[in-house]
């Protein structure tokens, strides 16, 4: 769907009787980008820079990609509300990325993030991005796609929207295009990302404002940008642009005052014109609209949303219905979603009151906070207006944390609240996240037991790990919660994130490991669940046309995802030749997949074929080279071979990948059984991972479904050899 600031900001302009042009540059890159023709061509430019086994694959990559139109067009027709197409196609678009990752070595693209080997919390590092022509993707795609067209149609202003920390060095990119092209256009740049790093931006002869952008807003943009048109047409100086940063001609920072901030009922309906609104790949016109800006609540300590606004207000319900209104008159949408921070439960009454006199036939969503209002009779209102489904920060069960997140919650009145919710036919999504400052295994294990408690109210899940940005409460009071933040990531004059240290609890490290052990054990509880493996927009469209109990009824694998679950059971119960004949047939449709390819390396080492084990084991790297699985079947083989280097080697690879890979222990206890000091230490804390021996002795799950098996375990380890095999031992590696 599109992102809401352009139109929010065309709206305004175009109000106050401004032209203005919107390019949503992330549609067009999927658009134009992701096309077998544009790949063939890149390849043949760059085929000079690349290893030639990279070459061969990106061949047979692109040669796979014959139907690749009629991948994109089942994300915009019917065969989106297929959820096995769908899936399939989300798939098969990771060929493409592959492509780009190995045509541009050094980046990393995926549906979610971009990554260059520069870091893009440093101006210095940013500006090497945008001219680093061997990793940089997007150098090629603007002066083939997007250059020319603005050179044909050159602008006065240009501005840039930055959402998030990934999309920095592709706009940055741009920017330096067009300064070098186009030199009298005036770049600027703002947006919810933006706003928390344009700080960094406030020196004397900034680099940025030297080589890429010429000015930047902090904030809320429709007052600043419509004075930074007038200033740029010359009726007005630029100090009086509100809000503004920029160096002056001789390098001399001026940061204008910021001016007061609209009324909500100032603004106007967002204007979508000019957007490829069919194009967007979703069956279903979605669009973005906003009730209110910034957070009523604005306490939670980890939180630094509110650096995009400028203050808390809301629009008035009517007004809001009357946009709803006009939005699905012009441009047919009848599914919204509300970007509001949160919504609370009265003026969400409010609005859905507005919505009923109206008799508006339309579908939408939005956060809201877990607070006292949510009440039957309120929940009930909210679903006969149209509301399908709201997403509220869980964060952590434990009151302490809570305590000092500064959330205001109750594990009562949570329950209680997503009870009434579920009842209500509104589909729950719940954020949590692990490792805030203070956290320990224990108290984090009371949000696990939480979950698990509630998985039937709780329908969905949004988890993840706590990082410390820079400008949040909590940031500006570390010492009080014992962080020591990292020197390097302060000095850096973009930076949003910065990594810490903190004695006695849970640090980073820790934090990502129990979240991916999480995930695995809520993998058991949501098994499958469809929400897992399509995109919330998909999601919302799909309980829309289906219905909260069926969606929540549906399995939601890939095509290839069940029966390889399949295969896995039936090995796991020694029926070896039904198992290879279902990965045999995975394989003959999915040639690509890595996990079948492993699976077939392990059929093949049982049947003792060596070559033809080490023939599928190449097929599963070239997809799936980073693997924890096919690291451990390398491990395999080179046991097999007697190559037991090669053998430790390729293990401990594999479990730097999944350092809960019990098998992969396992092993190499087995390649040292005669270094029983040895064979034991591999069950004890690794110190570059800081976890505990028992973790990595009891495998993936055993913390969550048996305390009581810790804790034996733990007595085990300091009595036992390891090679000793106990019963136990064995149970819990299995």
């Amino acid at each position: 769907m599109p992102y809401l600031s352009l139109p929010s900001l065309s709206g305004y302009l175009r109000d106050n009787g401004y032209h203005v042009d919107q390019w949503d540059l992330n549609l067009r890159f999927y658009e134009e980008a992701f096309n077998q023709a544009y790949l063939q061509r890149r390849l043949a430019e760059r085929a000079h820079l690349l290893p030639s086994e990279h070459q061969t694959i990106i061949r047979n990559l692109i040669g796979q990609l014959d139907h690749l139109e009629q991948v994109k067009q089942v994300f915009k027709t019917d065969a989106f509300y297929d959820p096995a197409r769908l899936i399939e196609a989300q798939r098969e678009l990771e060929k493409v990325y592959q492509c780009f990752n190995l045509l541009y070595p050094g980046s990393r693209l995926t549906q979610d993030h971009f990554y260059m080997p520069e870091r893009h919390s440093s101006s210095a590092e940013v500006i090497k991005a945008t001219l680093n022509t061997q990793s940089n993707p997007f150098i090629d795609f603007f002066n083939e796609k997007v250059l020319p067209e603005l050179e044909q149609n050159p602008a006065q202003l240009v501005g840039f929207s930055v959402a998030r920390e990934y999309q920095l060095i592709p706009t940055f990119t741009l920017a330096r295009l067009i300064r070098e092209r186009l030199p009298d256009i005036h770049l600027t740049i703002g947006g919810a990302f933006f706003s928390k790093i344009a700080d960094g931006l406030k020196t004397d002869h900034h680099p940025v404002f030297q080589h890429l952008v010429h000015s930047a807003v902090k904030g809320e943009g429709e007052v600043p940008l419509i004075n930074l048109v007038k200033a740029v047409a010359g009726e007005i100086p630029f100090e009086e642009v509100p809000g503004l940063i920029y160096n002056l001609p001789d390098g001399q920072l001026r940061v204008n005052e910021n001016g007061p901030a609209l009324s909500m009922n100032e603004i106007g309906t967002p204007d979508f014109d000019g957007l490829d609104l069919a194009n967007y790949w979703s069956a279903d016109l979605v669009l973005p609209i906003l009730g209110s800006r910034d957070c009523y609540w604005k306490d939670c300590t980890f939180c630094d949303h509110f650096m995009q606004f400028a203050g808390f207000r809301s629009r008035k319900p009517d007004k809001i219905a009357d946009d709803l209104k006009t939005l699905q008159q012009k441009y047919g949408a009848r599914h919204f979603q509300f970007c509001d921070e949160t919504m609370s439960p009265n003026f969400g009454r409010r609005l859905a009151n507005a919505l009923k006199e109206r008799e508006m036939d339309i579908r939408w969503y939005t956060m809201a906070r877990l607070q006292k209002g949510f009440d039957a009779e309120t929940t009930k209102l909210w679903r006969e207006s149209g509301c399908l489904f709201i997403l509220m920060g869980l964060e952590s069960a434990n009151a302490e944390l809570a305590q000092k997140m500064v959330k205001g919650t109750d594990n009562t009145l949570t329950e209680s609240i997503l009870k009434n919710l579920h009842e209500a036919d509104i589909f729950t999504f719940a954020y949590l996240f692990f490792g805030f400052p203070g956290e320990t295994l224990e108290t984090a294990a009371e949000t696990v037991q939480f979950v698990r408690k509630n998985h039937q109210v709780i329908n969905s899940l949004g988890t993840g790990v706590f990082y410390l940005q820079k400008t949040t409460p909590i940031f500006k009071n570390h010492q009080d919660f014992g962080i020591t933040p990292n020197q390097l990531d302060l000095q850096d004059d973009l930076s949003s994130i910065i990594r810490f240290e903190i004695k006695d609890a849970m640090d980073t490290e820790q934090a990502i490991l129990f979240h991916q052990r999480f995930r695995e054990e809520m993998g058991l509880s949501y098994r499958s669940a469809l929400w897992q493996n399509i995109p919330r927009i998909a999601f919302f469209l799909y309980l829309s046309r289906y219905g909260k109990q069926n969606v929540l009824a549906h399995n939601g694998l890939a095509p290839f995802e069940a029966p390889l679950e399949q295969v896995r059971e039936l090995k796991q119960q020694g029926h070896f030749l039904a198992a290879e004949h279902i990965n045999q047939t995975i394989l003959r449709r999915y040639p690509s997949n890595p996990m079948a390819a492993n699976r077939a390396a392990y059929f093949a080492l049982q049947k003792r074929n060596l070559p033809q084990a080490e023939a599928w084991l190449s097929e599963a790297q070239k997809y799936g080279r980073e693997l924890a699985e096919t690291h451990l079947m390398e491990g395999y083989i080179h046991l097999a071979a007697s190559r037991l280097n090669q053998a430790q080697l390729s293990l401990e690879k594999a479990l730097t990948k999944d350092p809960y890979l019990a098998e992969g222990y396992l092993l190499l206890a087995e390649l040292h059984h005669e270094r029983q000091d040895w064979a034991r230490q591999m069950y004890h804390a690794r110190e570059a991972l800081k976890i505990q021996a028992v973790d990595q002795a009891i495998g993936r799950f055993a913390f969550f479904t048996s305390p009581d098996l810790v804790t034996r375990c733990q007595a085990l380890m300091g009595q036992t050899s390891v090679m000793g095999y106990s019963p136990l031992t064995v149970q819990a590696l299995n």
